[in-house]
């Protein structure tokens, strides 16, 4: 692959950073609980001039993350008083 094909596939695989309005829609949540994930680190940003951005793919990342952790809540056992195990 040459260096000019390298670029282009890069080009291709970049998409659109969000802003803290879009995720906070996409998510569900205020965008005040989005800056407590950035201040938590739960949710990765970029810096550009004086705006919080943050890529798709973190975005991903986090709701596969909190994915994982609900399916790990589900197969805790749980004993006759309703309490975990």
């Amino acid at each position: 692959m040459t260096a000019s094909e390298s670029n282009a596939a890069a080009d291709q695989a970049l998409e659109p950073l969000l802003s803290i309005e879009q995720v906070s829609e996409f998510l569900g949540i205020s965008q005040s609980g989005i800056f407590r994930l950035l201040r938590s680190e739960e949710l990765a940003c970029v810096k550009v001039g004086g705006r919080t951005l943050i890529e798709p793919a973190e975005v991903r990342k986090f709701i596969a993350a909190r994915r994982r952790a609900a399916a790990a809540l589900d197969e805790t056992p749980v004993a006759a008083n309703g309490e975990a195990a």
